[in-house]
């Protein structure tokens, strides 16, 4: 037999499996931001690699200089977990988390730890 769910374990699940974008920007530009964000790290490698060969006149240096120059890795951060969210942005003077949010909430942060 199943066990029957109650609205607000319903509503504390939900919690769980959605998330919040945290890119600090809404969904549609966020995207637009990633492209041109990873953009202009690969412009800036580029720029990076024509300096040093402007640079250098010998060929074996100049291919030293290349393999030691670090590329850039950009990545966007992982979206939080809508109840972290929430419970980041509450009030003091707001309506506390219920138990089961609570209880949700640390089976989260102890998922996170591992």
């Amino acid at each position: 037999m199943t066990h029957r769910q109650t609205p607000q374990q319903k509503k504390v699940l939900d919690y769980l499996n959605h998330s919040k974008n945290c890119y600090g920007e809404n969904d549609k530009s966020s995207r637009k931001a990633i492209k041109y964000r990873k953009a202009q790290v690969n412009r800036q490698f580029r720029r990076g690699q024509q300096q040093l060969i402007n640079q250098h006149d010998d060929a074996e240096a100049l291919d030293a200089a290349l393999q030691a120059q670090p590329r850039l890795n950009w990545q966007k951060a992982a979206d939080a977990p809508l109840i972290e969210h929430l419970s980041k942005r509450a009030k003091p003077s707001a309506k506390p988390l219920s138990e089961a949010q609570h209880q949700a909430l640390l089976r989260l942060k102890k998922q996170t730890r591992r």
